[in-house]
């Protein structure tokens, strides 16, 4: 028996971490982190639906359980859904050039395997050049490869698309073409020496004018390439 003044400790065991191997993982974050139909297409994850989804879904749940979960959830949610990342013509650069649209993480690329993309490309880039009694805007067509990916987003994309989006299964790729100057070939010929190499199991490209949607022959020009 223990005397009366004796104080009996009682220490809780330790926490058993729980880890489970990412094959398991997987398989079960497949149940609860897929949005949308790849096949076919239906319902893609959006901008609006990904802020949905990462702030009211088991995907942001997962987010604060573990890093593990955290990285295998990520990397399941990407892989098994079908995305849409569609850049917005409002939204330009200084240099009055078409934003990209927003991408995951770099170390996430190689987990997507769907994806519909809208891009815009251009042959140049502008400032606003102040005269004497009015401000003009001037057009300065690409001379080479670092002008294209310093100026133009767009171009930044698609070397991605050649180099980090690897093991993509379906990419719907459309391109809306906002070329300003009139000699086609040379910006042509400064997209060839980019080394562009988009590749995909399924490649669907589509090119169009940026400003009405219409499609010209020498598009094919450009698309061979990108493809």
């Amino acid at each position: 028996m223990s005397s009366p003044n004796t104080i009996t400790m009682v220490v809780p065991a330790p926490r058993l971490s729980v880890f489970l191997p990412n094959e398991v993982l997987r398989m079960v974050f497949k149940l609860m982190l897929v949005f949308s139909s790849v096949s076919p297409p239906d319902r893609p994850v959006n901008a609006t639906r990904f802020g949905m989804l990462f702030k009211c879904s088991m995907l942001a749940k997962f987010a604060v359980v573990s890093r593990q979960f955290h990285e295998v959830a990520l990397a399941v949610f990407y892989e098994h859904n079908f995305f849409d990342f569609a850049a917005n013509n409002n939204y330009r650069t200084s240099f009055g050039v078409v934003k990209a649209p927003p991408l995951p993480p770099l170390h996430l690329h190689s987990s997507l395997r769907n994806v519909r993309l809208l891009l815009h490309l251009t042959d140049s880039w502008g400032e606003a050049v102040q005269l004497s009694d009015r401000v003009r805007w001037k057009d300065h067509p690409f001379t080479n490869t670092i002008e294209l990916f310093r100026f133009c987003p767009a171009a930044r994309v698609l070397e991605l698309l050649s180099t980090t989006m690897t093991e993509l299964r379906v990419l719907d790729l459309h391109i809306a073409v906002d070329f300003r100057l009139s000699d086609r070939r040379a910006a042509i010929a400064i997209y060839r020496s980019a080394g562009f190499l988009v590749r995909a199991r399924e490649v669907k490209l589509t090119i169009v004018n940026g400003i009405d949607g219409c499609s010209e022959t020498w598009h094919a020009l450009l698309k061979n390439v990108i493809v």
